[in-house]
């Protein structure tokens, strides 16, 4: 099942209501569902997943993915509709990203907080150079500024001087500058 745009806030609502109270967790989201609900991807877009690039206090994701699975139960989603492993694609994430993250909403005692656009364009490009139609589609419908390329293509020369395997980010630069053109 994918998840919607209406669909989300029921499924976080819900998910809200199996952690306990007085326990605060904060998660801050990134890809597909950020930019939904963010209100900056088409309205019509699905996403099978939710990616939860941080989650804080770190010692509460256990107990954040028992409750993740209690709700992809009563809402017929996949067990991991809620992950966290985009954490693993934290460190290609743009200098400053947390504190341009937007508050979303909260569930009780969890905080939702969503990857800002230029984080989110600069996310997406990243990844769509690895054969991602969707991320492709998605930066299509974002349609970057050339203040907002700027700041993704700075962004691509820190990470490609901070890669230890000296890999080469060339299809990315490519990608982001296709939208100078546009």
């Amino acid at each position: 099942m994918n998840l919607t745009h209406p669909l989300l806030p029921a499924v976080f609502a819900t998910l809200g209501t199996h952690l306990p109270a007085g326990a605060p967790i904060r998660i801050y989201l990134i890809g597909g569902a950020a930019g939904m609900l963010g209100r900056l991807l088409a309205p019509e877009r699905t996403t099978t997943d939710c990616d939860a690039v941080e989650i804080l206090p770190q010692t509460s994701e256990e107990t954040l993915i028992r409750a993740a699975q209690a709700t992809a139960h009563e809402h017929g989603l996949p067990p991991a509709w809620l992950n966290s492993k985009a954490k693993r694609f934290a460190h290609q994430l743009p200098i400053g990203w947390k504190a341009r993250a937007t508050h979303w909403q909260n569930f009780g005692p969890l905080e939702v907080f969503l990857i800002g656009r230029k984080d989110l364009i600069a996310s997406k490009v990243m990844s769509a150079a690895n054969s991602r139609p969707h991320d492709l589609e998605d930066l299509q419908h974002l349609r970057p500024t050339a203040e907002e390329v700027a700041f993704t293509l700075a962004h691509i020369d820190r990470v490609e001087a901070e890669d230890g395997d000296r890999a080469e980010y060339d299809a990315q630069r490519a990608i982001i500058r296709a939208f100078l053109k546009g």
